[in-house]
């Protein structure tokens, strides 16, 4: 079983969210922004290796990588439902490990589960990706710390 081949273990669930999702651009609540966040990153590993999802930078003379801010936002919102899958798949992106099928399912069924009793909410019309733009010095912060930088 698994999303990729549309037998996923919550299947008929995801179903239900992807047609609340703009075919472009951001859903317009906040559960199924999530369920669209879960689906660009599943796509981008699958299909493209994940190769889009970070940037090679030089910090203080140092080669980092950190996440793209655009993915940095899509983290973001799988974090706040999918804590610890979310934070093994970002680890692994930054140390250049491979993210497995499995992993990414994992994510999904995570996320569904979590997902059932929240309440869902409509995002506001002037809701723009840059609000999650910090998010990159904590990031790039991070990373020097944790390689010793």
């Amino acid at each position: 079983m698994s999303y990729s081949k549309n037998n996923g273990k919550y299947q008929n669930e995801i179903e239900i969210w992807r047609k609340k999702i703009p075919e472009t651009g951001r859903a317009q609540t906040s559960l199924s922004e999530i369920i669209r966040c879960a689906d660009n990153l599943y796509h981008e590993i699958v299909n493209n290796g994940g190769g889009n999802i970070t940037k090679l930078i030089l910090v203080n003379w140092a080669s980092v990588t950190y996440i793209k801010p655009e993915w940095q936002y899509v983290f973001k919102n799988l974090i706040s439902v999918a804590e610890g899958e979310t934070d093994q798949i970002v680890n692994q992106i930054l140390s250049g490990e491979k993210v497995t099928l499995k992993q990414l399912d994992e994510l999904f069924d995570e996320i569904i589960v979590s997902i059932r009793n929240m309440e869902d909410e409509i995002l506001s019309d002037d809701f723009e990706h840059t609000e999650f733009e910090p998010y990159l010095e904590e990031n790039v912060g991070m990373l020097l710390t944790r390689f010793g930088k």
